[in-house]
């Protein structure tokens, strides 16, 4: 190899204050451009990286629902599914038709007999021919056939089946395999219990050995989880934590693909009272995600970024939601502005559209809105 070196003379050499100028420019753009290539591969994002951002009015959607509902999901384009968590007429889910305003069906018998439910968490298949019921307090599980629960109304009970209690975040692959977010895993060094995060096992599980140990140090919940998004097609799952603005990528084998870190960076911090219990500092209040959409080609998250706040002083349902975007590989694709507090959402099939449910700290019942997305 040869070096060969460079003598200044004439114009040159007279030229050096405005060459180490240049140098140093030069240096400081090459410092400037890898700090930020630097955070793009550690998958940090600001709201300035969305390819477009538009702002979406709400319109209020009027019908006669059941008597305390919590939560709407829209599905088919016509029906839309109401959660009453209060079971205030004895049942869980309501059915009504979107078009007419009338109420279709209604079944999820409270109780303890057979088929009937003590709490009810709902999940869609892709198809949405199926719905997932998870009873979380009694640990248990029933899957349901859409059709027959609208022809049936609170006739059709199919069987519960038992769901170890150390299962709380399940996301149902399909009628034999699941997807859990361990609720003793906790992303600190500090405070650490050595588990996984997330899992994927067969049914029925009848140990959770493999998930929770048993010898775990801490007591993390309150301040974990994670919502699952899962597709068999694109061979993804993807976990949107609930306190972090932390989005995790996985192929089905559950390998990690890729993590986005954004838009606030949301760090949590966390101090044990006992040695045991997980709390947030100063009792402040962290929260990211809320229930989110998904289809076969892309994922709409709604974003709460609440950094460390005091909700007694500013009240959640004061903070209008955002809703982003993305793809089944984690790209950011569009960011959505609103101008209400939803707490969760559904999206037509054409993506048109946009359903949600706003929640009122004054004491006014959830409602309905829609969102035109375009």
């Amino acid at each position: 190899m040869s070096v060969s070196f460079v003598t200044l003379t004439g114009p040159l050499l007279h030229n050096r204050p405005v060459i180490f100028r240049v140098c140093m420019l030069c240096f400081g753009f090459c410092l400037f451009y890898s700090c930020n290539n630097s955070d793009k591969r550690e998958g940090v994002f600001v709201r300035s990286d969305f390819p477009e951002s538009i702002f979406v009015k709400a319109d209020t959607l009027d019908f006669d629902g059941p008597l305390n509902p919590s939560s709407f999901h829209v599905f088919r384009d016509s029906l839309v599914l109401s959660i009453d968590k209060r079971s205030s007429e004895g049942h869980f889910i309501y059915f009504h038709s979107l078009i007419s305003n009338k109420e279709v069906a209604k079944a999820g018998v409270k109780g303890v007999g057979p088929g009937e439910l003590l709490s009810c968490r709902i999940q869609l298949s892709t198809d949405q021919s199926k719905l997932f019921i998870f009873d979380y307090l009694a640990h248990k599980y029933a899957i349901w056939d859409i059709d027959k629960a609208l022809e049936q109304g609170v006739k059709y009970a199919p069987e519960v089946k038992k769901l170890h209690p150390d299962i709380d975040e399940v996301l149902f692959l399909d009628d034999t395999s699941i997807v859990t977010f361990n609720s003793m895993y906790i992303e600190s060094e500090k405070f650490s219990n050595g588990v996984k995060g997330v899992g994927k096992y067969s049914l029925p599980l009848d140990s959770t050995d493999i998930i929770v140990t048993g010898d775990e140090k801490f007591f993390p919940p309150n301040v974990n989880g994670a919502y699952l998004f899962a597709s068999k097609e694109k061979d993804r799952v993807i976990t949107a934590d609930f306190y972090k603005d932390e989005v995790k990528v996985y192929d089905l084998s559950l390998n990690a693909l890729d993590v986005k870190n954004g838009p606030d960076l949301i760090d949590p911090k966390y101090f044990s009272p006992d040695g045991r219990q997980v709390s947030f500092e100063n009792g402040l209040y962290y929260r990211s995600y809320y229930p989110s959409a998904s289809n076969s080609e892309h994922i709409y998250l709604l974003y709460v970024g609440a950094d460390g706040i005091n909700i007694s002083s500013v009240p959640l349902d004061k903070r209008p939601t955002e809703i982003f975007k993305i793809d089944w590989d984690g790209r950011l694709l569009k960011r959505f502005q609103t101008d209400v507090f939803l707490t969760n959402i559904s999206i037509d099939s054409s993506e048109n559209f946009l359903y949600g449910t706003t929640w009122s700290s004054d004491g006014f019942p959830a409602r309905l809105i829609r969102l035109a997305l375009k």
